[in-house]
């Protein structure tokens, strides 16, 4: 292409002169056009697949800690199909926070090297992870403020966001996340997957400590803790808030052998704790679990639960909500404090036996403290007092050996 003067444009003729054209229809000739023009060069790369690959590739792989100041031998000659595809077992290291990987191919006397697009870190391989908020006020495991830029592997090295930290590690069984005192913010819903098996999550234990997990959003959808096919996990000492669900495991098969404990689960607008068919053996015990919406603890068809010495209150319909689905997976509701929660104390269904809960204040019109509706349903040695209705049953279930005394009415049975 090329530039003409200001009164005429310069157009390429088929032969590659050029030539100017006026408004007023007359010509120059080809050199003068030439000369009011400025011709700019292009360079085009063509390439093309070799189809057929190369003889006997291998590649040198070198890692740098430094940001790609120095180089340290990884692997030489490391073979590759004739397309340049191949696979390394490397057990990273040492410890980086700003490695690069470089890869040198070698095909005869061809050589082409090539650099990690951006630095990653390398941690150390211990099964301690560490997860802070930007104060240190209270802390008992970190001494730095969180950032998601580090590696989340020591004290002084925590990251700021526990779902970076589980979709930074597949984590393992043995593995502790210490979450440390302060208020977290969470923007997405942190989801535990089979890569987080085995995962033990544990906040502060010292009183006055908390780490207050916050979802912030109360519609559709939003837990704090979603499961999603993660067996084996233990939550503890962690504070549970703001969600539509605090901690949710519906759908998904595979969340089984699941502790939740020392947990405080409040203010969530719909359930503290939701279960549903096809989980096995959670345990949910010494939690307090209070003022949600609607239930407390809600388990519908799990297999072998266990809801244990929690207390559980403030919740406006049920505390605690438990049915199984056959004899070999009765369920157990046991020793816990249930009081003032808006509906019902304790429901319980198919395959459930509430044994040595002590259930009150449940006065509004029409509560009830204890209540079960199926054949399979045991009440057994509870203690019910201060309720509308202290126990009450229908569809021949069993109530043997309670203490129900200072209701409205003591027991109820249709």
């Amino acid at each position: 292409r090329g530039h003409s003067g200001r009164r005429g444009r310069c157009h390429r003729r088929r032969r590659g002169s050029w030539r100017e054209h006026r408004g007023g229809g007359g010509q120059l000739g080809e050199r003068r056009a030439l000369a009011q023009c400025q011709p700019e060069v292009a360079g085009i790369e063509l390439q093309r697949v070799n189809a057929g690959g190369v003889a006997n590739p291998t590649v040198d792989l070198e890692v740098s800690t430094d940001g790609g100041s120095n180089w340290i031998p990884v692997a030489g000659g490391v073979s590759l199909d004739r397309y340049g595809r191949g696979t390394f077992a490397w057990t990273a290291g040492p410890v980086a926070a700003n490695a690069l990987i470089r890869a040198t191919g070698h095909a005869g006397a061809v050589t082409v090297t090539d650099v990690s697009n951006a630095p990653f870190q390398i941690a150390n391989a211990g099964n301690a992870y560490y997860v802070n908020d930007g104060s240190l006020v209270g802390n008992e495991y970190t001494t730095a403020a969180g950032n998601n830029a580090n590696d989340g592997k020591t004290a002084a090295t925590p990251m700021a966001s526990l779902a970076a930290l589980l979709r930074a590690y597949d984590l393992d069984a043995g593995d502790v996340v210490y979450v440390d005192t302060g208020v977290y913010n969470l923007a997405t819903n942190i989801v535990l997957t089979a890569q987080d098996a085995g995962v033990t999550i544990r906040g502060p234990v010292l009183p006055t400590h908390d780490a207050v997990l916050d979802r912030g959003n109360t519609n559709s959808d939003q837990r704090v803790f979603s499961f999603q096919g993660a067996p084996d996990v233990t939550l503890e000492w962690l504070n549970l808030t703001g969600a539509q669900n605090g901690i949710e495991a519906v759908g998904t098969t595979g969340n089984d052998n699941v502790t939740l404990q020392h947990l405080d689960v409040y203010n969530n607008s719909t359930y503290g704790i939701r279960i549903s068919d096809g989980h096995s053996n959670w345990v949910i015990r010494e939690n307090t679990i209070h003022n949600n919406l609607q239930y407390g603890v809600s388990i519908g068809g799990a297999e072998r639960a266990r809801v244990e010495s929690n207390e559980v209150y403030g919740n406006n319909n049920r505390g605690i909500a438990v049915s199984a689905n056959a004899e070999a997976n009765r369920s157990l509701v046991t020793g816990n404090d249930v009081h003032d929660n808006g509906s019902v104390g304790i429901d319980i269904s198919s395959y459930v036996t509430a044994r040595g809960n002590r259930v009150y204040n449940h006065n509004g019109a029409g509560d009830i403290g204890i209540y079960s509706y199926n054949s399979t349903s045991l009440v057994t040695d509870n203690d019910a007092w201060d309720n509308t209705i202290g126990i009450q049953t229908g569809y021949q279930g069993w109530v043997v050996g309670n203490r129900s005394f200072d209701n409205g009415t003591g027991i109820v049975t249709y």
